[in-house]
Order: C-alpha cells, then structure tokens, then sequence
C-alpha cells in the first residue's frame, strides 16, 4: 500500500490520502500483535534459568525509555499555548532491589506491567509508580503499585492470562 501510495501521491483526495493512513496503522498494528504474540510463544517454550538480577537498574532503564517515549499519551493541552502538559511523575524504585529470576523473563514482565501502570495512570495528569518488596506470610513479593485506572478485583485471576484484556 506504501508503494502505491507513493505513485498515486499526486492525485489523491484527502479521502484517498486517510484510507492509505488507515491501512498503513492497521499493518503496523497487526505486525505489532504477531511480534508480540512470538514472544509469548517463546516464553512459554523456555526454560527457566535463575540467577541474581538488579531489578533497580532494570526497573529504571524500562521506566526511562517508556517515559521518555510515551509523551504522545497526554492528553491534557494548555489551552492558551495549545501545548502538551507535562503531568507530573512521582516515579520511586526501592534501591538495590536483586531478585533470583530469569533475567529474559523478568524483564518481559517489568516491561509489561511499568509500561501498563504508565499507560494507565499518565492521563490523569499526577503519576505514581512504585516498584518494591514487601514481606507476606514470610515470603517476599514482588509488587508495581501506581494511581491509574485499575481493575475489577473480581477479574483478578484473569489478569496473567494470554489472550485476556480486562477494562
């Protein structure tokens, strides 16, 4: 579609011109999803391999990049200047935090849930996310806490499951 829109560049419609748009998102969004969906295959194939991992860096290094990629989230404007407000983040990671994990597998997961917790809490404008420890019945356990939207509690089982999208 990219090729023929390029040819036909010149007489198109502005009609013509949003269809090629359309098309090309949805391609793009469609690669997206079998990218994705590779690397569930692959998680579910591999092997664990545990071994110490700073979740602190890792943690801070996926923050980073999906903040500093994400601004096209905000959807709150200046309306005198018509510019994107900035929402305030109040971003904290417990310091050297070190998990016995599978750094493949941990990061996959530290991916999803901050880049979830971002996507669902930036639209408010005020940000919390948190990444810690604390202890529960003599185990510790792993949390990412933040302010956005959240989820039916009474979905809470479905929530790791492939294929599963709660609202």
């Amino acid at each position: 579609s990219s090729a023929l829109e390029e040819e036909l560049q010149s007489q198109l419609t502005d009609e013509q011109q949003d269809m090629f748009n359309r098309v090309v998102t949805a391609a793009k969004r469609m690669d997206t999803l079998i990218k994705d969906l590779l690397q569930l295959s692959r998680v579910f194939r591999h092997e664990l391999q545990r071994e110490n991992v700073n979740l602190t860096q890792i943690s801070e290094e996926i923050f980073t990049n999906i903040s500093s990629h994400s601004p096209s989230q905000l959807d709150g404007t200046d309306n005198a200047n018509n510019q994107m407000l900035e929402p305030h983040v109040d971003w904290h990671c417990e310091p050297n935090l070190v998990v016995s994990a599978d750094t493949g597998l941990i990061i996959i997961l530290m991916e999803n849930l901050l880049s979830n917790a971002w996507k669902y809490s930036v639209n408010g404008g005020n940000v919390a996310i948190n990444v810690g420890v604390l202890e529960h019945g003599g185990e510790d356990i792993l949390y990412v806490r933040d302010n956005g939207v959240g989820f039916n509690m009474k979905y809470r089982d479905k929530l790791f499951e492939p294929f599963q999208r709660l609202h």
